[in-house]
């Protein structure tokens, strides 16, 4: 996901499994992870923080990777990591298990664009287990598992429907070296997933095997999409050019970004824009040097960069009173020496906007502006931007659809947490604000059917706790732990859109889409090296996927 300016990929852009030995948790009665002495990935009851790294300077885990022991500095930033802990049922237990055991995984294989070798064998082979499922009870074609394009992975749950719904993930990971010291740190040197997308994929890989166990109930056919590429080039636009969603019909297409500055838990979005279109900005000026004793007969080129640099600022501050946008330069560079006038200067930015229509504007009103102060210095310039991504604009219609959606989700939760509307028999029938009768798969909401016990086989344990202690820099604090129930899954409507840039937006102009962001409620920023969540706030995503394909 873009963040800042830079002419390098990857700086621009956001964007595990039980080891052998490692077995299941116990839950005891006042809701405390126990973890088994054999589980390197966890900590045992009693340990504290700074108990899970010796004085050495490294630590190992089951797999026998080591983990580098951060600097001091980093150490002593302790940071308190909000616990997303609801009441859970075994088929509740085990989706939250999986999703911890689909993360850790993949959090230990970050591999980089379209160079995705290992991650897409781990994706196609979770996917092929729920392909298997379906098979079982479906036949051969019901569930298939394909490529549409380089370095791709969808799956695709045929219902007969006229019409699919599609759920995207990315798979790519940054050049970001990893400083958490968790036993499932990276175990590719250099590179680290720092924007989440590990989550991503484990939330999309669980609804992979709710989808299997469900398949009966699904009013319509879903595709998912694991796509490369979103740090750097815009994998996304490969997926659309592929022509899979014409393919299967997809008429919608849903995604998530984990979003540290919002509370654990917290779903939020908004509809229309919600994040910027991204041009790398460049303008470059062209004058004569020489020596400053001697101005009159050069062509200050500093000079006609520096005014332009001013007059960019003050057009894009009219700007802004239209809608929100903007433009900031964060390098300049000009001349050779001190005493010679600058024959050479270059400004380099990047221009953010919402609409179609501000992009374009700025992109020929601020060359006209750079000509302009070029021509009254003696100058030359060429302002250049790149193509970068469009903007993240949330289709209002599907918008309304899925937080409806969403809202009804809450109703049936809230109707049956615990397990209460179950005892009182309130499940079966049960509408919840919405126009249709509850599916087998609502009722499964509040009680462990047949179906959920096939999910919970589907999801393979032993797998590891989701209680974790470990780094100083990451500290599991149990005073914070969310209350039950979960926060909503009804969207937090955002005022104001975002100035950053996924390339979701691809989706977005080929279909209609709605992008939504899950809090982790830690405030580390995305690409930080010491970039970690608290897996169990995935269960928030995966509660949302299940609402949003369930939608007719």
């Amino acid at each position: 996901m873009t963040q800042q300016t830079s002419q390098q990929l990857y700086s621009d852009h956001d964007g595990s499994a039980a080891c052998a030995g490692e077995t299941a948790t116990d839950i005891t009665s006042t809701g405390m992870v126990i973890t088994s002495v054999t589980d390197t990935d966890i900590v045992t009851a009693g340990e504290t923080a700074t108990d899970a790294v010796t004085t050495s300077e490294t630590a190992t885990d089951a797999t026998g990777v080591t983990a580098h022991k951060a600097p001091a500095d980093r150490a002593t930033a302790a940071r308190q990591i909000p616990r997303y802990a609801p009441a859970e049922d075994p088929t509740r237990a085990a989706e939250r298990k999986a999703l911890t055991m689909f993360r850790r995984h993949l959090h230990r294989i970050p591999e980089l664009d379209f160079n995705l070798p290992e991650t897409i064998a781990y994706v196609t082979e979770q996917l092929n287990k729920a392909r298997d499922l379906v098979a079982e009870s479906h036949g051969e074609g019901a569930c298939t598992v394909f490529s549409p394009c380089k370095s791709a992975v969808c799956a695709f749950f045929d219902r007969g429907s006229q019409h699919a719904t599609a759920i995207r993930s990315d798979m790519d990971a940054l050049p970001v070296t990893e400083m958490t010291m968790m036993p499932y740190a990276s175990q590719h040197k250099g590179r680290m997933h720092a924007c989440g997308h590990d989550g991503h994929m484990s939330m999309v890989l669980a609804l992979a095997q709710w989808l299997a166990a469900y398949f009966d109930d699904l009013p319509r056919s879903v595709l998912l999409v694991f796509q490369p590429a979103e740090e750097t080039t815009g994998g996304a636009n490969d997926i659309c050019k592929s022509g899979v969603f014409e393919r299967y019909n997809v008429d919608r297409i849903f995604g998530f970004h984990l979003w540290p500055d919002l509370p654990a838990g917290q779903i939020a979005s908004r509809p229309g824009a919600l994040l910027a279109a991204a041009n790398e900005t460049t303008a470059m000026f062209y004058g004569k040097s020489t020596h400053i004793a001697k101005a009159a007969d050069g062509a200050d080129a500093l000079e006609a960069c520096a005014r332009f640099y001013l007059d960019a600022y003050d057009y894009m501050a009219q700007r802004e009173k239209e809608e929100p946008c903007l433009l900031k330069f964060g390098h300049m560079e000009a001349g050779t020496v001190r005493n010679a006038i600058a024959g050479r200067a270059v400004v380099e930015g990047s221009l953010r906007t919402f609409s179609v229509e501000m992009g374009e504007r700025c992109r020929r009103e601020l060359p006209e502006l750079a000509k302009k102060r070029a021509e009254e210095t003696g100058c030359a310039c060429n302002v250049y931007f790149a193509d970068g991504y469009p903007p993240v604009v949330n289709d209002p219609a599907l918008y309304e659809m899925a937080a409806k959606a969403l809202a009804a989700a809450d109703a049936r939760r809230n109707a049956g947490a615990c397990g209460q509307a179950t005892a009182q028999g309130k499940v079966a029938g049960q509408t919840a604000n919405t126009d249709r009768p509850a599916t087998g798969r609502e009722a499964a909401d509040c009680q462990a059917d047949e179906a959920g016990k096939r999910q919970a086989v589907a999801l393979n344990a032993p797998q590891p706790s989701v209680d974790i202690v470990g780094a100083p820099h990451f500290v599991r604090d149990e005073t914070t732990v969310l209350s039950t129930p979960a926060p909503a899954l009804a969207p937090v409507e955002l005022p104001d859109p975002l100035l950053i840039a996924e390339d979701f937006a691809f989706y977005q102009r080929h279909l209609p889409g709605v992008f939504l962001l899950l809090g982790t409620g830690t405030g580390i920023p995305l690409h930080s090296d010491v970039f970690d969540f608290d897996e169990s706030i995935l269960l928030q995503g995966l509660d949302a996927y299940k609402a949003l394909v369930m939608m007719p």
